[in-house]
Protein backbone atom coordinates (compact mmCIF):
# COMPACT_ATOMS: atom_id res chain seq x y z
CA UNK A 1 0.00 0.00 0.00
CA UNK A 2 1.19 3.29 -0.94
CA UNK A 3 0.44 7.18 0.38
CA UNK A 4 2.01 9.43 -2.59
CA UNK A 5 1.01 12.68 -4.33
CA UNK A 6 -0.55 12.37 -7.49
CA UNK A 7 2.29 14.38 -9.07
CA UNK A 8 4.38 11.45 -8.23
CA UNK A 9 1.85 9.05 -10.17
CA UNK A 10 4.69 8.24 -12.45
CA UNK A 11 7.35 7.58 -10.24
CA UNK A 12 5.03 5.42 -7.84
CA UNK A 13 3.40 3.72 -10.82
CA UNK A 14 6.92 2.61 -11.72
CA UNK A 15 7.67 1.36 -7.91
CA UNK A 16 4.73 -0.38 -7.98
CA UNK A 17 5.31 -2.29 -11.26
CA UNK A 18 9.24 -2.64 -10.35
CA UNK A 19 7.58 -4.89 -6.83
CA UNK A 20 5.08 -6.60 -8.50
CA UNK A 21 7.32 -8.29 -10.90
CA UNK A 22 9.62 -8.84 -8.33
CA UNK A 23 6.58 -10.81 -6.42
CA UNK A 24 5.15 -8.00 -4.00
CA UNK A 25 1.27 -8.43 -3.41
CA UNK A 26 1.78 -4.86 -3.52
CA UNK A 27 -1.70 -2.50 -3.40
CA UNK A 28 -1.97 1.06 -5.61
CA UNK A 29 -5.31 2.61 -6.30
CA UNK A 30 -4.70 3.56 -9.29
CA UNK A 31 -4.11 -0.46 -10.36
CA UNK A 32 -6.80 -1.50 -7.80
CA UNK A 33 -9.79 0.38 -7.71
CA UNK A 34 -12.42 -0.43 -10.27
CA UNK A 35 -15.16 1.93 -11.45
CA UNK A 36 -17.71 2.93 -9.12
CA UNK A 37 -16.19 1.16 -5.92
CA UNK A 38 -16.31 4.28 -3.08
CA UNK A 39 -12.77 4.85 -3.41
CA UNK A 40 -12.26 6.18 0.37
CA UNK A 41 -13.67 3.50 1.76
CA UNK A 42 -11.30 0.83 -0.53
CA UNK A 43 -8.07 3.11 0.84
CA UNK A 44 -9.01 2.50 4.29
CA UNK A 45 -9.83 -0.78 3.65
CA UNK A 46 -6.24 -1.29 2.19
CA UNK A 47 -4.67 0.26 4.63
CA UNK A 48 -5.75 -1.82 7.57
CA UNK A 49 -5.20 -4.72 5.81
CA UNK A 50 -1.69 -3.83 4.46
CA UNK A 51 1.09 -5.61 6.38
CA UNK A 52 3.27 -2.75 5.20
CA UNK A 53 2.29 0.65 4.10
CA UNK A 54 4.90 2.88 2.09
CA UNK A 55 4.49 6.25 2.41
CA UNK A 56 6.13 8.12 -1.01
CA UNK A 57 7.71 11.44 0.21
CA UNK A 58 8.73 14.42 -2.04
CA UNK A 59 8.38 18.01 -1.80
CA UNK A 60 5.06 17.97 -2.86
CA UNK A 61 3.77 15.38 -1.03
CA UNK A 62 5.31 17.21 2.07
CA UNK A 63 2.94 20.32 1.09
CA UNK A 64 0.49 21.43 3.92
CA UNK A 65 -2.31 19.04 3.60
CA UNK A 66 -1.21 16.99 1.01
CA UNK A 67 -2.67 13.33 1.25
CA UNK A 68 -2.27 13.63 5.23
CA UNK A 69 -5.55 11.88 5.58
CA UNK A 70 -4.25 8.31 4.44
CA UNK A 71 -1.18 8.82 6.40
CA UNK A 72 -2.93 9.53 9.84
CA UNK A 73 -4.95 6.52 8.98
CA UNK A 74 -1.11 4.60 8.68
CA UNK A 75 -0.40 6.21 12.21
CA UNK A 76 -3.67 5.11 13.45
CA UNK A 77 -3.28 1.12 12.48
CA UNK A 78 0.54 1.19 13.11
CA UNK A 79 0.03 2.11 16.77
CA UNK A 80 -2.19 -1.50 17.08
CA UNK A 81 0.98 -3.23 15.82
CA UNK A 82 3.41 -4.24 18.14
CA UNK A 83 6.62 -2.06 19.20
CA UNK A 84 9.55 -2.08 16.76
CA UNK A 85 7.41 -4.35 14.01
CA UNK A 86 8.51 -2.99 10.76
CA UNK A 87 4.67 -1.30 8.93
CA UNK A 88 5.54 1.90 8.09
CA UNK A 89 8.24 3.05 5.92
CA UNK A 90 8.88 6.35 4.96
CA UNK A 91 10.39 6.25 1.32
CA UNK A 92 11.87 9.54 -0.73
CA UNK A 93 11.35 9.44 -4.00
CA UNK A 94 14.03 12.96 -4.20
CA UNK A 95 15.79 14.84 -1.28
CA UNK A 96 12.82 16.36 0.47
CA UNK A 97 12.00 16.70 4.50
CA UNK A 98 10.59 13.90 6.16
CA UNK A 99 7.56 14.63 7.92
CA UNK A 100 7.16 15.02 11.69
CA UNK A 101 4.64 12.44 12.19
CA UNK A 102 7.35 9.64 10.18
CA UNK A 103 11.00 10.84 11.70
CA UNK A 104 10.44 7.92 14.23
CA UNK A 105 10.99 5.18 11.20
CA UNK A 106 14.10 5.07 9.54
CA UNK A 107 13.43 6.26 5.79
CA UNK A 108 14.81 4.80 2.41
CA UNK A 109 16.09 6.99 -0.01
CA UNK A 110 14.74 5.40 -3.56
CA UNK A 111 16.96 7.83 -5.47
CA UNK A 112 19.96 6.22 -4.27
CA UNK A 113 21.26 3.52 -6.35
CA UNK A 114 20.91 0.78 -3.59
CA UNK A 115 17.64 2.78 -2.46
CA UNK A 116 15.52 -0.35 -3.86
CA UNK A 117 17.34 -3.32 -2.70
CA UNK A 118 16.84 -1.26 0.94
CA UNK A 119 13.14 -1.48 0.18
CA UNK A 120 13.00 -4.77 -0.81
CA UNK A 121 15.16 -6.18 2.29
CA UNK A 122 12.57 -4.11 4.72
CA UNK A 123 9.87 -6.14 2.82
CA UNK A 124 11.45 -9.63 3.38
CA UNK A 125 11.93 -9.10 6.95
CA UNK A 126 8.69 -7.88 7.08
CA UNK A 127 7.72 -11.40 4.89
CA UNK A 128 9.63 -13.21 7.43
CA UNK A 129 8.22 -11.84 10.31
CA UNK A 130 4.89 -12.43 9.23
CA UNK A 131 5.35 -16.08 7.94
CA UNK A 132 6.09 -16.76 11.48
CA UNK A 133 3.61 -15.46 13.31
CA UNK A 134 0.83 -16.88 10.96
CA UNK A 135 2.62 -20.50 11.55
CA UNK A 136 2.27 -19.95 15.05
CA UNK A 137 -1.26 -19.22 14.70
CA UNK A 138 -2.33 -21.49 11.54
CA UNK A 139 -4.66 -23.05 13.44
CA UNK A 140 -7.20 -20.20 13.27
CA UNK A 141 -6.58 -20.08 9.18
CA UNK A 142 -8.88 -20.86 6.62
CA UNK A 143 -6.91 -22.75 3.76
CA UNK A 144 -7.22 -19.91 0.93
CA UNK A 145 -7.53 -22.67 -1.22
CA UNK A 146 -10.73 -24.57 -0.36
CA UNK A 147 -13.08 -23.77 -3.18
CA UNK A 148 -16.19 -21.68 -1.77
CA UNK A 149 -18.39 -24.79 -1.10
CA UNK A 150 -15.77 -26.37 1.10
CA UNK A 151 -15.77 -22.83 3.35
CA UNK A 152 -19.39 -23.33 3.32
CA UNK A 153 -19.60 -26.51 4.88
CA UNK A 154 -16.80 -25.47 7.53
CA UNK A 155 -18.74 -22.54 8.29
CA UNK A 156 -20.81 -24.54 11.31
CA UNK A 157 -21.76 -20.89 12.86
CA UNK A 158 -25.58 -19.83 11.50
CA UNK A 159 -26.35 -16.25 11.32
CA UNK A 160 -28.79 -16.42 14.04
CA UNK A 161 -25.81 -17.33 16.32
CA UNK A 162 -23.89 -14.21 14.74
CA UNK A 163 -27.20 -12.29 15.00
CA UNK A 164 -26.80 -13.26 19.43
CA UNK A 165 -22.94 -11.59 19.03
CA UNK A 166 -23.87 -8.47 17.56
CA UNK A 167 -26.82 -8.31 20.46
CA UNK A 168 -24.40 -9.19 23.01
CA UNK A 169 -22.76 -6.61 21.58
CA UNK A 170 -24.87 -3.63 21.82
CA UNK A 171 -26.84 -5.17 25.01
CA UNK A 172 -24.02 -5.45 27.67
CA UNK A 173 -21.20 -3.46 25.99
CA UNK A 174 -22.59 -0.31 23.93
CA UNK A 175 -25.49 0.11 26.43
CA UNK A 176 -23.76 -0.03 29.52
CA UNK A 177 -20.76 1.99 28.46
CA UNK A 178 -22.04 4.29 25.31
CA UNK A 179 -25.50 5.42 25.27
CA UNK A 180 -24.95 8.83 27.31
CA UNK A 181 -22.28 9.83 24.62
CA UNK A 182 -24.93 10.96 22.01
CA UNK A 183 -27.15 14.09 22.34
CA UNK A 184 -30.71 14.31 23.64
CA UNK A 185 -32.07 15.37 20.43
CA UNK A 186 -30.23 12.47 18.38
CA UNK A 187 -30.83 9.70 20.96
CA UNK A 188 -34.97 10.53 20.12
CA UNK A 189 -34.48 9.28 17.00
CA UNK A 190 -31.94 6.44 17.54
CA UNK A 191 -34.66 5.41 19.94
CA UNK A 192 -36.92 5.37 17.22
CA UNK A 193 -34.54 3.61 15.16
CA UNK A 194 -34.30 0.92 17.76
CA UNK A 195 -38.23 0.24 17.02
CA UNK A 196 -37.50 -0.13 13.42
CA UNK A 197 -35.05 -3.32 13.56
CA UNK A 198 -36.86 -5.75 11.24
CA UNK A 199 -37.05 -6.44 7.78
CA UNK A 200 -40.55 -5.57 7.64
CA UNK A 201 -39.85 -1.73 8.58
CA UNK A 202 -36.47 -2.20 6.26
CA UNK A 203 -36.98 1.11 4.60
CA UNK A 204 -38.27 3.31 7.60
CA UNK A 205 -34.94 2.25 8.90
CA UNK A 206 -32.68 3.26 5.89
CA UNK A 207 -34.79 6.42 5.80
CA UNK A 208 -34.16 7.25 9.43
CA UNK A 209 -30.76 5.50 9.49
CA UNK A 210 -29.51 8.10 6.69
CA UNK A 211 -31.41 11.59 8.44
CA UNK A 212 -29.28 10.43 11.15
CA UNK A 213 -26.39 10.25 9.32
CA UNK A 214 -26.95 13.57 7.70
CA UNK A 215 -27.35 15.46 10.98
CA UNK A 216 -23.95 14.16 12.26
CA UNK A 217 -22.35 14.49 9.09
CA UNK A 218 -23.72 17.97 9.19
CA UNK A 219 -22.04 19.00 12.77
CA UNK A 220 -18.62 20.67 12.60
CA UNK A 221 -15.80 18.80 14.70
CA UNK A 222 -16.64 22.09 17.03
CA UNK A 223 -20.13 20.86 17.45
CA UNK A 224 -19.63 17.13 17.71
CA UNK A 225 -16.90 15.25 19.75
CA UNK A 226 -15.01 11.66 17.94
CA UNK A 227 -16.92 9.48 20.92
CA UNK A 228 -20.39 10.53 19.85
CA UNK A 229 -19.21 10.47 15.93
CA UNK A 230 -18.20 6.95 16.99
CA UNK A 231 -21.40 5.87 18.63
CA UNK A 232 -23.84 7.28 16.25
CA UNK A 233 -21.92 5.51 13.75
CA UNK A 234 -22.04 2.02 15.25
CA UNK A 235 -25.93 2.68 16.30
CA UNK A 236 -26.35 2.93 12.54
CA UNK A 237 -24.57 0.38 11.68
CA UNK A 238 -26.24 -2.15 13.76
CA UNK A 239 -29.72 -1.37 12.50
CA UNK A 240 -28.25 -1.48 9.19
CA UNK A 241 -27.10 -5.04 10.11
CA UNK A 242 -30.46 -5.85 11.82
CA UNK A 243 -32.38 -5.02 8.54
CA UNK A 244 -29.99 -7.25 6.63
CA UNK A 245 -28.65 -4.20 4.99
CA UNK A 246 -25.17 -5.92 5.80
CA UNK A 247 -22.76 -3.95 2.89
CA UNK A 248 -24.56 -0.30 4.49
CA UNK A 249 -23.49 -2.03 7.75
CA UNK A 250 -19.43 -2.66 6.87
CA UNK A 251 -19.17 1.00 5.14
CA UNK A 252 -20.96 2.74 8.12
CA UNK A 253 -18.38 0.14 10.64
CA UNK A 254 -15.19 0.93 8.12
CA UNK A 255 -15.61 4.53 8.51
CA UNK A 256 -16.28 4.59 12.57
CA UNK A 257 -13.11 3.38 12.83
CA UNK A 258 -11.72 7.41 12.16
CA UNK A 259 -13.45 7.79 15.20
CA UNK A 260 -12.37 4.86 17.23
CA UNK A 261 -10.17 6.47 19.40
CA UNK A 262 -9.47 4.30 22.52
CA UNK A 263 -9.51 0.74 23.00
CA UNK A 264 -12.69 0.34 24.21
CA UNK A 265 -14.39 1.89 20.59
CA UNK A 266 -11.70 -0.52 18.63
CA UNK A 267 -12.71 -3.63 20.76
CA UNK A 268 -16.20 -2.92 19.61
CA UNK A 269 -15.73 -2.05 16.06
CA UNK A 270 -13.47 -4.63 15.20
CA UNK A 271 -15.81 -7.10 17.09
CA UNK A 272 -18.48 -5.92 15.05
CA UNK A 273 -16.72 -5.85 11.80
CA UNK A 274 -15.73 -9.41 12.58
CA UNK A 275 -19.96 -10.74 12.70
CA UNK A 276 -20.60 -8.56 9.11
CA UNK A 277 -17.43 -10.09 7.66
CA UNK A 278 -18.26 -13.88 8.39
CA UNK A 279 -21.82 -13.01 6.65
CA UNK A 280 -19.42 -13.25 3.65
CA UNK A 281 -18.13 -16.88 2.67
CA UNK A 282 -14.82 -15.02 1.08
CA UNK A 283 -13.98 -12.93 4.20
CA UNK A 284 -13.86 -15.63 6.59
CA UNK A 285 -10.30 -15.22 7.32
CA UNK A 286 -10.82 -11.67 8.15
CA UNK A 287 -13.53 -12.44 10.71
CA UNK A 288 -10.97 -13.93 12.36
CA UNK A 289 -8.34 -11.37 12.36
CA UNK A 290 -11.24 -8.96 13.29
CA UNK A 291 -12.26 -10.76 15.99
CA UNK A 292 -8.76 -11.45 17.37
CA UNK A 293 -8.23 -7.58 17.66
CA UNK A 294 -11.36 -7.12 19.38
CA UNK A 295 -10.28 -9.51 21.56
CA UNK A 296 -6.60 -7.38 22.46
CA UNK A 297 -8.30 -4.48 22.37
CA UNK A 298 -10.75 -5.41 25.44
CA UNK A 299 -8.23 -7.33 26.99
CA UNK A 300 -6.04 -3.87 26.59
CA UNK A 301 -9.33 -2.17 28.59
CA UNK A 302 -9.37 -4.62 31.46
CA UNK A 303 -5.73 -4.12 32.35
CA UNK A 304 -6.23 0.06 32.08
CA UNK A 305 -5.74 1.99 35.06
CA UNK A 306 -7.88 4.31 34.09
CA UNK A 307 -11.16 2.20 35.20
CA UNK A 308 -12.45 1.20 38.41
CA UNK A 309 -11.51 -2.57 39.65
CA UNK A 310 -15.00 -3.34 39.59
CA UNK A 311 -15.03 -2.52 35.78
CA UNK A 312 -11.69 -4.25 35.36
CA UNK A 313 -13.06 -7.28 36.23
CA UNK A 314 -15.99 -6.91 33.81
CA UNK A 315 -13.86 -6.75 31.22
CA UNK A 316 -11.95 -9.51 32.40
CA UNK A 317 -14.95 -11.28 31.99
CA UNK A 318 -16.20 -10.18 28.61
CA UNK A 319 -12.92 -10.72 27.50
CA UNK A 320 -13.01 -14.45 28.66
CA UNK A 321 -16.63 -14.57 27.09
CA UNK A 322 -15.40 -13.60 23.61
CA UNK A 323 -12.58 -15.62 23.93
CA UNK A 324 -14.52 -18.71 24.61
CA UNK A 325 -16.62 -17.88 21.28
CA UNK A 326 -13.46 -17.56 19.14
CA UNK A 327 -12.40 -20.95 20.53
CA UNK A 328 -15.69 -22.21 19.10
CA UNK A 329 -14.86 -21.03 15.46
CA UNK A 330 -11.25 -21.79 15.66
CA UNK A 331 -12.30 -25.48 16.70
CA UNK A 332 -14.44 -25.73 13.32
CA UNK A 333 -13.22 -24.38 11.19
Amino acid sequence: MRCHAHADGDSVRGLYTRLTKDGVDAWLDKAKLLPGQDWELEIRKAVREADVVVVCLSKQFNQAGFRQKEVRLALDTAMEKPEGEIFIIPARLEECDNLESLRKWHWVDLFEDDGYEMLKRALRARADKIGGVRQKHKEIQVDPLLKKEEINKKKYIENSVIDSWVDYMYTEVIQKFKVNQIRSSVLILIKKLRQLMGISQRQDALDLINRIEKIKNNLSQHEITAEESFVISIECAIAAYKVSEFDMARKLLVESETFATNFLNKGILYWLLGCVYWLDISEVDNALLFWERGLDAFEKVSRSTNISSSEAQWFSVLVEVLSTAIGKVVENT
